[in-house]
């Protein structure tokens, strides 16, 4: 029972000793440069930009997994599948928005997942 309670504290000290040594070491997004920040950003604040490739994955019956590349128009041409608006938008809310364009023409178990060129 003794020496249940003596590992039990030494446990716990050690978890505090090394909780507290990570207490003020970690520097904060205003001590790092634009692009290291960028990099780091949320995914909802990064915003796809025409010219950019892509990759689609698309899990379900349609066939639409490839690579694609927004257009001048703003748009990824998904092929008999049609145009779906892309720049501006954030990788997430393409996501959402190709399923909805599928939904709408029949495709409605598909699940979408997009990489853009930088991890694809």
């Amino acid at each position: 029972m003794l020496n249940r309670r003596i590992i039990s504290c030494a446990v716990a000290g050690a978890a505090a000793v090394a909780l507290s040594a990570c207490a003020g070491g970690l520097p904060s997004l205003k001590d790092v440069t634009p692009e290291v920040r960028k990099f780091h950003a949320p995914e909802e604040a990064k915003r796809l930009n025409a010219g950019q490739k892509l990759k689609v994955i698309g899990f379900g019956k349609a066939a639409i997994s490839g690579d694609y590349v927004i257009g001048a128009d703003g748009a990824i041409d998904l092929g008999r599948y049609g145009k779906v608006a892309a720049a501006g938008l954030s990788v997430p809310q393409l996501e959402e928005r190709i399923a909805e364009h599928l939904a709408k023409r029949g495709h409605a178990d598909m699940r979408i997942s997009v990489l853009p060129d930088s991890e694809a």
